[in-house]
């Protein structure tokens, strides 16, 4: 029985033509959304014949669930080995965060972080907000004690400047200006951003030397992609800050551009550390790594942050190739 067929003629019949436009959108929308519940209740029924299955299994197909990283660690500790001869300390952490596979090496080396301090510092920030005790658009002043002229430009403005404290944690955080995070630290007190550490369970990522584990310095973004420490809305905006930045060298050189990187990176050439952590978003397949380098030898600064970039340049893309191609 043509059932549709029948309704139009019926409808033909005892209705006039823009009644039979209303019936018709009707009956479409119905027909819709008796599709969409059949649909649902079905997926329902699926999610629920595995209750003991990751929940997200339910939304990631198969083939982007990756578990052997051993030809990657392989490469990966070939370059560590080949750079140990040159006098070069490299520590590497990756996740692959579908799966929770990972590849540490040298995950003891203790090495300092430079830049990558910022990050623990905004966290801590960003709770104050989200708590209440101060507001994004809450305004401080730069202060002479303030100003750092080794990175970023903000020393540039007069001392009294005012700025919100968005302005402060995106400047920090996207080009690691120096002056933006003595603002923001000199108003934090060292017990809210002790319990943020103890909170994250990092009370121990700095040594009493400050320098981290790449393995450790992971867990921060790793509680930004899970928004396990800030809500949902706060952890958002700090990945969305993290992944516009112009600095397009370190792990950031040999990522597609379209693919979004939430990153945080490091120089310091006096101590000839350079690091660079953050999530690869890339399709189906995001993961999270972290690489550290110290530099010994009679190089230059130039040449220390040149050997940096090439270091991690063939990391990020071995990494990157492997995940993807696989």
């Amino acid at each position: 029985m043509d059932f549709f067929g029948t309704l139009m003629r019926l409808a033909r019949k005892y209705f006039k033509p823009h009644h039979r436009i209303i019936i018709a959108l009707l009956f479409f929308t119905n027909i819709a959304a008796l599709a969409f519940l059949f649909n649902s209740h079905n997926d329902r029924a699926e999610i629920s014949k595995y209750p003991l299955i990751d929940f997200s299994r339910n939304f990631i197909a198969q083939e982007h669930y990756i578990i052997n990283f051993q030809p990657l660690r392989d490469d990966l500790k070939e370059i560590i080995k080949k750079e140990q001869y040159k006098g070069v300390e490299v520590s590497i952490y990756m996740e692959f965060l579908n799966t929770g596979a990972n590849i540490s090496i040298n995950p003891d080396s203790r090495i300092f972080p430079a830049s990558l301090n910022k990050l623990p510092i905004s966290m801590a920030m960003m709770k104050k907000i989200e708590n209440g005790s101060w507001g994004i658009n809450d305004e401080l002043v730069l202060l002479p004690v303030d100003i750092n002229q080794k990175y970023g430009k903000l020393y540039q403005y007069p001392v009294g400047s005012i700025f919100t404290i968005e302005f402060l944690l995106k400047t920090a955080l996207q080009q690691s200006d120096n002056t933006a995070f003595a603002i923001l630290y000199r108003n934090m007190d060292a017990v809210e951003l002790n319990s943020v550490l103890e909170e994250l369970g990092l009370k121990d990522l700095f040594n009493d030397a400050g320098q981290i584990t790449a393995k450790e310095y992971s867990r921060l973004f790793r509680a930004l992609y899970t928004a396990s420490f800030l809500n949902r809305e706060n952890s958002e905006f700090m990945l969305e800050w993290l992944s516009d930045t112009d600095f397009s060298e370190f792990l950031s050189r040999d990522i597609p551009k379209n693919i979004m990187f939430a990153h945080k990176f490091g120089i310091n050439e006096e101590d000839r550390v350079f690091s660079d952590s953050g999530i690869v978003y890339a399709e189906n397949r995001p993961y999270l790594i972290t690489v550290l380098v110290s530099v010994t030898g009679n190089g230059t600064p130039e040449s220390d942050l040149e050997h940096a970039v090439r270091i991690m340049s063939e990391i990020s893309q071995k990494t990157f190739l492997y995940i993807n191609e696989l």
